[in-house]
């Protein structure tokens, strides 16, 4: 007897779970199953955004704004004031966040499918961190849209701070502070949006209507998961960023888990089969002496 892989799911995005922050542990599992595989790619992401990165501060002078920086501290001396006012530098930041937003949801496409493919029990490769570049449109599309929307409330807040008379310094701070609601709300919101795109081939605007709908009656727990599973993903670079290497992956398998607990349950008989492996799917046969003859 064969079990399907998946079961379908209907029009409405209907959940087949609930929000369980067990996902994380399991996340962990999996992680620690093929580690080198999760390093390596996580290794690979960085490389490449510290490149880009650098192609980006040339032009825009924040190498220059760094040296002078570093400089001033070896001299001892006060580092040197920005040369933008508030707005200029807003302007600048929002342009490199829609850009290096764009570039990264590829990339955890990547990672996701990685996730998937694990749960799956395929072969993973560190050059899966590329999986997704045939979806690259429709996931660039869902990082522009959740970021213009913080953009857009990033800059009113900072306006109307601005007007109040506060210091720009404080001001950025502030708005910096303020808008950490919005943006776990939105990100929990479109929580599996990206995945929908990669394991459905939907669109832009049907993964992000789907995640929100695969949420129903549980969007706040679901926010407060990513809230937590970001912060365990973050709390890697407090250790010089090198925790960073099993934290964020765990955190992005964690979702992807969470992705597959919603949309394809185990089956109902998956207890006639044995415990495998975490990472490992369908468990191997087993034989039961109180089964009924066939």
């Amino acid at each position: 007897m064969s079990l399907p892989l998946a079961t379908p799911i209907n029009d409405d995005f209907a959940p087949q779970g609930s929000v369980d922050f067990a996902w994380l542990t399991r996340a962990w599992a999996f992680f620690t199953a093929q580690p080198g595989v999760w390093v390596s790619a996580f290794l690979l992401y960085f490389l490449i955004l510290v490149g880009l990165w650098v192609l980006w501060a040339i032009p825009t002078g924040g190498l220059a704004e760094i040296q002078r920086a570093f400089q001033a501290v070896l001299a001892h001396g006060t580092p040197p004031q920005q040369s933008q006012n508030l707005f200029e530098g807003f302007l600048q930041s929002c342009v490199g966040a829609l850009v290096f937003g764009g570039v990264s949801m590829v990339f955890f496409g990547g990672f996701y499918r990685m996730a998937l493919q694990q749960y799956r029990g395929e072969r993973l490769s560190a050059l899966g961190l590329f999986s997704a570049f045939p979806q690259a449109v429709p996931l660039i599309l869902v990082s522009l849209f959740s970021r213009t929307l913080l953009v857009l409330l990033q800059g009113s807040i900072l306006w109307f701070l601005h007007r109040s008379g506060m210091a720009a310094s404080a001001a950025s701070i502030i708005c910096s502070i303020i808008i950490f609601v919005p943006t776990t709300i939105i990100e929990g919101l479109l929580l599996f949006a990206p995945l929908l795109i990669i394991d459905r081939n939907l669109n832009a605007p049907e993964a992000i209507i789907g995640s929100f709908r695969l949420l129903r009656g549980q969007r706040i727990k679901a926010i407060f998961f990513y809230f937590v599973a970001s912060l365990v993903g973050g709390l890697g670079f407090l250790f010089c960023g090198i925790g960073a290497l099993a934290t964020y992956p765990v955190f992005l398998i964690s979702i992807a888990l969470g992705y597959m607990a919603l949309m394809e349950p185990p089956p109902a008989l998956v207890s006639l089969y044995s415990t495998s492996q975490e990472g490992v799917w369908p468990p191997p046969p087993r034989l039961d002496n109180n089964l009924p003859p066939a």
